[in-house]
């Protein structure tokens, strides 16, 4: 899809942004992770800001950009109802439910959504919760290997079954190495370069169609 020397600049640009993620990891690991809150829980103290951009940088992902679109493409534009409803559910949450949800948490040292429903339900209802955040987060992290898995396909040409690999050995050693701080916020400069390049490549499209009319058709 490529020629050799575009490849070769993509793949070096790939290359060193996941130098940088992992500089990145590392040196939050040493400059501010002491505890096990730090390291598991971002210290608690995460602001609004990097919050919503770590949201975007995880939610505007390989199953919007590459999934809804061709949706939309294929199917109509009836099929951005589901992240107008997102984008409705995650208002209300943002403004109405993040501060209490946050106070319960540091009031009872809650660490995942499983200890929220056993404080509210019971014991009893941990095992389903953990199933269905199992359940759920597969889906999601396979949608994150096939979307770098491709990304490494169309830019280098490497085969999706060693772009997956790859995908999950790098993840999985930026993680281990920052904890959560640094993965919220690698999602932060995630959500700034997703957000600023869906704009570009819009304005960018428009200049290639030649008008919007174009486009529409």
């Amino acid at each position: 899809m490529f020629p050799e020397e575009q490849k070769m600049v993509l793949g070096s640009i790939v290359i060193l942004y996941f130098f940088f993620l992992f500089a990145l990891s590392v040196y939050i690991n040493k400059s501010s992770i002491k505890t096990y809150d730090d390291y598991n829980l971002a210290s608690r103290n995460v602001s609004l800001f990097p919050i919503i951009l770590t949201f975007v940088g995880t939610a505007v992902g390989g199953s919007t950009l590459l999934g809804f679109m061709e949706n939309g493409y294929v199917l109509g534009m009836g099929q951005q109802w589901l992240n107008i409803s997102l984008l409705v559910v995650g208002i209300l949450m943002a403004f109405f439910l993040v501060k209490k949800i946050r106070k319960i948490g540091s009031k009872h040292r809650m660490v995942t959504i499983g200890d929220f429903t056993a404080l509210r339900y019971g014991e009893s209802a941990r095992i389903p919760t953990v199933i269905s955040i199992l359940i759920a987060y597969c889906a999601i992290t396979g949608m994150q290997f096939t979307a770098i898995a491709t990304i490494l396909n169309l830019t280098i040409g490497l085969s999706m079954t060693t772009g997956v690999v790859i995908s999950w050995v790098l993840l999985t050693i930026k993680t281990y190495y920052g904890g959560l701080k640094s993965v919220i916020w690698q999602d932060a400069v995630h959500g700034t370069i997703q957000t600023v390049g869906v704009f570009l490549l819009f304005f960018a499209t428009l200049i290639v169609a030649g008008d919007f009319s174009t486009i529409s058709q």
